[in-house]
């Protein structure tokens, strides 16, 4: 599997000096999701897969409505969150932000809580989540986009990689980002990280 792991564009929670957990994308972020869409375009993309959040399901969205390709929502793919918990989207309210998304079986209809997660919390669900796309998808050509955080990506990416949480180490992921991961049973090689030559503006 080559998997292409993308920060969503920059939402209302990145420009405002105040906690917006959910927030939407902004102009500018709405403008940097049709631009990674049309990077990703041409890749033959199989399967997009995102998180739950606003900022996310309208990133992947933009690359959904480009190729056609299905959407799947994981719940656990949500960002890092160390300060108080939020109620976040129910199913009802993920198909109200993207109609044709696809919820996975057991995703609550009533929304679901979350916050002061722990960075060893963090790591150690980045870790499910890397060994759950492996199992699924590592013994496959198939090519697969997942939108989620600047947060989650860099836990995932150290994941990947095999390395224990570091404090103090940190991966760059700037909003619309792509880092590539080949992944099989064999091996897992790193393409590349933080590529953002596709954006006309950085954020």
């Amino acid at each position: 599997m080559l998997l292409y792991l993308i920060r969503h564009g920059q939402s209302e929670g990145n420009v405002a000096t105040h906690d917006i957990p959910d927030g939407n994308l902004t102009p500018l972020g709405f403008q940097q999701a049709r631009e990674v869409a049309a990077r990703l375009a041409g890749e033959g993309i199989d399967l997009v897969i995102s998180s739950p959040l606003r900022r996310a399901l309208q990133t992947a969205d933009a690359l959904c409505r480009r190729t056609g390709a299905s959407h799947e929502v994981w719940q656990d793919l949500c960002e890092h969150r160390d300060n108080e918990p939020y109620r976040f989207l129910g199913r009802p309210g993920v198909k109200t932000v993207c109609p044709d998304a696809i919820c996975e079986e057991n995703y609550p209809e009533d929304g679901f809580d979350f916050g002061l997660e722990t960075p060893d919390d963090a790591h150690a669900r980045a870790l499910r989540m890397f060994d759950r796309l492996q199992k699924r998808f590592g013994a496959e050509e198939k090519r697969v986009a997942l939108f989620a955080h600047g947060g989650f990506n860099a836990f995932f990416m150290m994941a990947a990689m095999g390395r224990p949480r570091a404090p103090g180490c940190w991966i760059e992921q700037h909003n619309c980002c792509v880092n590539r991961i080949w992944i099989s049973p064999e091996r897992i090689r790193i393409i590349s990280m933080n590529e953002t030559w596709h954006l006309s503006e950085i954020s």
